[in-house]
């Protein structure tokens, strides 16, 4: 006896039903669920988060598309060959939370393509032991500089600006070498070992260097003055050790020193002219340098101030001789130990060990004697 046609659409309605059975608890337990029963020629695609189907003529296939056709005929009948059913497409959303991390990509410079090497003596063994004491640059051309240390160091070099990165004639494969700067030695030749530079000084117009040096074999200490070019232009040895102090007057024609004197008893203030190969000196019989430091100011080209303890006073030069012009009050254990003068203002300032600074109004020239 043939099926009826009502049986027919019941059996249907179950299979209907029981495929989408299947697919709910396919769904239900995070299975990706896509169709089978289209052409072999599609395939899925991912757009703007939606898995579509793509002919492989290019044209894109969704959803709506497969609706509106299936409403125009029995809802009940299967999809032709020709359509394929409406894909059921799951979608995973993940959350990470905590801080991020992160890859650094910026660019590292390698130590030698940009750096300027310098030798502080020609023995490389010697160069670990050497104490690197003072370094100043020229006040007028920042390619020079000057260093004064232990084991005889006394150099000055020029740094170039050039850089081996910015040379065109160098191949940019090849690895760049490192850079050692030219330099002048600022020490006589046949220096011992055991020199030590204890003081740098530049002049103001960066024209003059003067270098103070303690040779320890013989214990006396000398002050030599050189020109940019490294040419020695005088030299002085007649100081007793330490030389603690190297300052230029205001127009760069004389440098003062201030160094011990009858062993130690007293204290020398010597005022030296590289021009001229001169020298003035000046004592402190009952001043000890190991008692009190001294420190001093040019005020004008001839006049000077020193400071140290209790001791404030104004010293000028008349005829190559230096003479006491002015003593300034100061306060009892005032312990002074740093003067400057500052030439727009004309205001002296003083520093001492417990903690205090004075300002004072001071004259350049003095031309009375305390």
């Amino acid at each position: 006896m043939p099926e009826s046609p009502v049986a027919d659409e019941e059996f249907d309605n179950v299979r209907k039903r029981q495929n989408d059975d299947e697919i709910a608890r396919l769904l239900s337990s995070g299975t990706n669920i896509t169709t089978s029963n289209g052409p072999a020629n599609k395939k899925p695609r991912l757009s703007n988060g939606t898995a579509v189907y793509e002919n492989n003529n290019g044209f894109d296939s969704n959803a709506m598309d497969v609706d509106d056709e299936m409403n125009n005929g029995d809802e009940n009948a299967y999809p032709s060959p020709e359509q394929a059913e409406t894909p059921i497409i799951t979608t995973t959303t993940t959350i990470t939370t905590g801080p991020t991390t992160g890859t650094q990509v910026d660019k590292v410079h390698e130590l030698n393509s940009e750096t300027t090497f310098l030798d502080l003596s020609d023995d490389p063994a010697r160069n670990a032991n050497t104490v690197l004491l003072q370094c100043e640059f020229n006040p007028r051309d920042p390619t020079l500089l000057a260093a004064a240390g232990t084991d005889a160091l006394a150099r000055m070099w020029t740094l170039s600006r050039a850089s081996a990165a910015h040379d065109p004639a160098a191949a940019p494969e090849s690895p760049r070498k490192p850079k050692f700067a030219a330099h002048h030695n600022l020490l006589e030749e046949n220096m011992p070992s055991s020199t030590t530079t204890t003081g740098l000084s530049w002049s103001a117009d960066g024209s003059t260097i003067a270098v103070s040096s303690e040779p320890n074999d013989d214990g006396v200490a000398k002050v030599e003055f050189w020109n940019t070019d490294g040419i020695q232009l005088a030299s002085y040895n007649t100081f007793e050790s330490p030389i603690i102090c190297l300052k230029w007057n205001t127009d760069n024609t004389a440098c003062l020193t201030i160094s011990p004197g009858n062993e130690g008893r007293s204290t020398v203030i010597t005022v030296m002219q590289p021009s001229a190969t001169d020298s003035i000196m000046y004592q402190l019989p009952n001043h000890s340098l190991s008692e009190q430091i001294l420190d001093v100011a040019w005020t004008a080209p001839d006049v000077f101030v020193v400071c140290g303890g209790d001791m404030l006073k104004a010293y000028q030069i008349t005829d190559n001789v230096i003479n006491p012009v002015k003593k300034f009050e100061t306060k009892d254990g005032s312990a002074l130990s740093k003067v400057v003068f500052d030439r727009r203002t004309e205001l002296l300032a003083t520093a001492s060990d417990v903690g205090t600074i004075d300002v004072s109004h001071t004259i350049p020239a003095i031309p009375s004697a305390c």
